[in-house]
């Protein structure tokens, strides 16, 4: 059994219950017909009982969800299922809202609200947004969390160089590429605050290794955005920026 933390305590959910509730948030706002469903759960090979494991499910899940509260959470609409956007909120959707609010603060010249807006939104981040969910749909959710929280997490980056902090960065964009060891997007910003920091041996010593694992591991050379940025330092342009 799995769980869902509620204002009133823990709901549990059957593993399908699960699956079918992190679908729904993941489009949030969005209806999602019975064949989209069983597609996202079973992907092109659903068995015979999928229609009907489906209805279930739904009956299911909004019978567990009636603990959290009043109202539907799971609402019948155009043909298919959706959550109820007054009720229901998610991590992904909040960090958007922090982004919209970054956004709003640079425009007006407002670069550490802007910053601080960042910082919560990439903040959210959990390295797997949906554990213990084994479905089709779920694959392909993740790869575009991660896609919005490194977007999120770049343009944090860039605030802070553009303000001049490029050395309290530096230990968050380390930890990041722990995690996305091959993301070259994050290394040429390192590159960037190490050099900005007056540490600009240790830029070119990170971009040496760099080329030497990206040879090794897959016969390719730098990204254009690194290249050009490493190109930069060995002029001694001062401060670099890549945004």
């Amino acid at each position: 059994m799995l769980t869902l933390d509620a204002e009133g305590g823990q709901i549990e959910m059957t593993p399908r219950q699960a699956t079918v509730l992190a679908m729904l948030a993941s489009c949030l706002g969005q209806s999602l017909t019975r064949d989209r469903l069983i597609h996202g759960i079973w992907g092109d090979d659903p068995p015979l009982t999928a229609v009907n494991s489906v209805q279930v499910t739904i009956s299911g899940l909004r019978r567990q969800l009636r603990q959290a509260g009043p109202g539907e959470f799971v609402l019948t609409a155009r043909q298919g299922y959706a959550l109820s956007t007054s009720t229901v909120t998610t991590d992904l959707l909040v960090m958007d809202a922090y982004r919209a609010i970054a956004a709003d603060a640079r425009s007006v010249g407002r670069d550490a609200a802007a910053i601080e807006a960042l910082r919560r939104a990439i903040d959210l981040w959990r390295d797997d947004p949906m554990p213990d969910i084994r479905a089709p749909f779920a694959d392909e959710f993740r790869l575009k969390a991660v896609e919005r929280h490194i977007e999120t997490l770049t343009e944090w980056i860039d605030a802070n160089i553009r303000c001049g902090r490029s050395a309290i960065v530096i230990e968050r964009i380390r930890d990041s590429l722990s995690r996305f060891p091959w993301h070259q997007g994050l290394y040429a910003r390192l590159m960037a605050c190490l050099h900005n920091s007056g540490r600009t041996q240790d830029a070119l010593d990170l971009y040496r290794q760099l080329r030497s694992a990206l040879s090794h591991s897959f016969g390719t050379e730098p990204s254009p955005l690194v290249a050009r940025l490493h190109q930069a330092i060995l002029r001694n342009d001062y401060p670099v920026e890549l945004a």
